[in-house]
């Protein structure tokens, strides 16, 4: 039994509370917005190349812009069908497969297609990385806090790693985007911490505080 003025919804099973913070940050975190992004940015390309409709390369002053649209668009659709494959990879495999695939290179297409729209394509490919990168480290690391939390109200404690919070708290122990590695932990003196960890800037994380170091004034 819990103690006495533990949480009475704290070892409902997870998904059981779709409208609390819980479910709320899940449906969040599942939402893929890398996917959503590679194929608008799809769309937007290949409706900037749509003078290569033939009846558009008969009309004055389009002849040109065809030509390029006819020999660019070809592989810009490749690159652009490739990024949303990509996309729909787990978060954590995606880098790794921007790479392998070379996506951001340049060498398909003529010159002026590579100069136009592969610039563009690499652009995009980098922000809708990155920001679901980050996004997906937050998202993650505010979910098993919020687990974490409901453990220590209704147990009187921190849990002592993140496994003990499956599978009452958490179907799973959310992954590291950055590493693929399960999310890093720390105990505190005043609280834990919960981290996914940046190789090349600083981490992201959550920090909670214990009960009585709540709702006090703190330095930056």
């Amino acid at each position: 039994m819990p103690p006495a003025g533990a949480d009475p919804g704290a070892d409902a099973a997870p998904g059981s509370e779709p409208g609390g913070a819980a479910g709320l940050l899940e449906e969040e975190e599942a939402w893929p917005a890398f996917l959503h992004g590679a194929r608008g940015l799809r769309c937007d390309l290949d409706g900037l190349l749509s003078p290569a409709r033939p009846d558009l390369a008969r009309k004055p002053g389009f002849r040109q812009v065809a030509r390029v649209a006819a020999y660019g668009r070809p592989a810009t659709l490749r690159q652009t069908t490739r990024l949303v494959e990509v996309a729909k990879l787990p978060v954590e495999d995606q880098g790794e497969e921007l790479r392998r695939q070379g996506l951001t290179g340049t060498e398909d297409g003529p010159l002026l297609a590579q100069t136009s729209f592969a610039n563009r394509i690499r652009k995009a490919t980098t922000a809708l990385s990155e920001g679901q990168l980050r996004t997906q480290a937050e998202l993650r690391c505010a979910v098993a806090a919020v687990a974490a939390e409901r453990y220590r109200r209704a147990r009187g404690g921190w849990p002592p790693c993140l496994e003990a919070l499956v599978p009452g708290y958490l179907r799973a122990v959310p992954r590291d985007p950055f590493g693929k590695q399960p999310l890093r932990y720390q105990h505190l003196p005043d609280g834990v911490r919960i981290d996914c960890v940046r190789p090349d800037s600083g981490d992201v994380g959550l920090r909670l505080w214990g009960a009585d170091q709540r709702n006090q004034a703190r330095g930056p």
